[in-house]
């Protein structure tokens, strides 16, 4: 039965004798049908008084709003959209959210200071730091991450860097000078993102546990009196994340050592995909974007193969297009950043496959082939030309230009001071210089 004198607060009070029994988050007026609303995309447990439609977040729809407007992903509760804008690196707005457990990445290993005159050990995967205060330079010290930590971090989006630390100071006094330092510094694509611990840490205790979430609402730009780092600008940094530090010193003007143990960093597993578990830790913000051809990645973060980035704008770091790679038909691989061509074919070499290697002629820029010079023979064991005219036409070496040792018309013999050994029963003959 419904209750008296609650209504819904969504209709105009002219109209409130007649709904003056229908409680908030019903609906029917005297059924008083529950409101059958996703928690995760409404604003408040209440819906409209006749129909029962609930009211969506911005970026959602549906009579219970549980959908995802077309340009966004990932219906969450704490999200204040209740969806996130695809970003896909501005080369579509069409993504879905990915079904990925969490992996842990863990390595120990090759860690460093990014002050090299200061000492710290290695011992059962814990590093400890030892600062001299005779050093002047007061400037504070970071462990930086080694390569498992770093490049293509996009699948760390949304997940947790956790570790554990601890520090020794000679009077305690629990001076915030950590507040004063970023806490944890990433840098990527011309970017550099910091992390503000938010209390002083007590020294002279066991190992604390950190754990610091990827998301851009944690972290600033420099200072903390510039502007909030935005989702898009995140995942630039992570894309080709190439640097990972950790304050190391100071952590109270007297600080005397430091140590760290168990960096941890969650990225999502994409082979978990195929063997998904509810029970195991679950990436819940990565976005699986549908690229163009020319793209790749989950976040269309990189170039498919056969295509590079060509960056253009004032923001050139950051925004690109990929585009084909230019190696002249003989390759369709190429550095995804510089564009230039990996294992050029048939014969070509080059930063673009634009010209023959050595011993052979033609013009791969003209479409014209690679073919091996005859000086003196057209095989690869007794061919001594760096290069060599050629009929086009027929493909009839007409003049030899040989290698250093070589001479004569076809490179068939060779000149003084230097000696032919015969290999294969005088298949090959190679010139040596006396010299060594």
């Amino acid at each position: 039965m419904c209750s008296r004198f609650v209504v819904n607060k969504n209709f105009n009070r002219s109209f409130f004798f007649l709904y003056k029994y229908i409680p908030s988050g019903h609906y029917d007026y005297p059924r008083c049908i529950k409101c059958d609303c996703d928690s995760a995309g409404t604003l408040e447990p209440i819906c409209d008084t006749y129909t029962g439609t609930c009211l969506c977040k911005e970026n959602v729809y549906g009579p219970r709003c549980d959908r995802c407007i077309d340009g966004t992903f990932a219906l969450l509760s704490d999200n204040p959209k209740g969806c996130t804008n695809c970003y896909c690196f501005g080369s579509t707005t069409l993504c879905h959210s990915g079904l990925f457990n969490y992996r842990v990445i863990r390595n120990m290993s090759d860690w460093s200071l990014t002050r090299s005159n200061i000492r710290f050990d290695r011992r059962e995967a814990r590093l400890s730091l030892f600062m001299n205060y005779d050093n002047n330079d007061q400037s504070p010290i970071y462990w930086s991450a080694p390569r498992p930590y770093l490049g293509n971090k996009i699948l760390s989006y949304g997940g947790n860097l956790t570790f554990k630390l601890s520090y020794t100071s000679t009077t305690n006094n629990y001076d915030p000078v950590l507040n004063k330092h970023p806490f944890v510094i990433l840098r990527g694509r011309d970017l550099t993102i910091a992390y503000y611990y938010p209390r002083p840490l007590e020294g002279n205790l066991p190992d604390e546990e950190i754990s610091i979430t990827l998301k851009e609402a944690n972290f600033r730009f420099q200072t903390r009196s510039s502007t909030a780092v935005t989702r898009d600008t995140f995942l630039q940094t992570l894309s080709n994340l190439s640097s990972l530090h950790i304050l190391a010193w100071p952590y109270t003007s007297d600080t005397t050592t430091s140590s760290i143990v168990a960096v941890q960093l969650q990225q999502a597993d994409f082979k978990s995909i195929t063997s998904f578990s509810p029970q195991r830790p679950v990436a819940r913000n990565i976005e699986v974007c549908s690229c163009p051809a020319n793209y790749a990645g989950t976040s269309c973060e990189t170039c498919a193969r056969g295509y590079y980035k060509q960056y253009s704008g004032t923001n050139g770091a950051h925004s690109y297009t990929c585009v084909p790679c230019q190696c002249h038909g003989q390759s369709d691989m190429c550095d995804v950043e510089t564009g230039h061509c990996l294992a050029c074919q048939h014969h070509t070499t080059g930063t673009y496959c634009e010209s023959c290697m050595q011993g052979y002629n033609g013009d791969p820029t003209q479409n014209i082939t690679c073919r091996i010079c005859a000086c003196p023979l057209a095989i690869e064991s007794n061919n001594f030309a760096s290069t060599c005219e050629m009929n086009v036409t027929t493909g009839e070496t007409t003049k030899c230009f040989c290698q250093q040792g070589y001479y004569g018309d076809r490179c068939q013999s060779c000149y003084p001071g230097n000696f032919k050994i015969d290999f294969l029963l005088l298949i090959s003959m190679n010139c040596f210089s006396l010299l060594g």
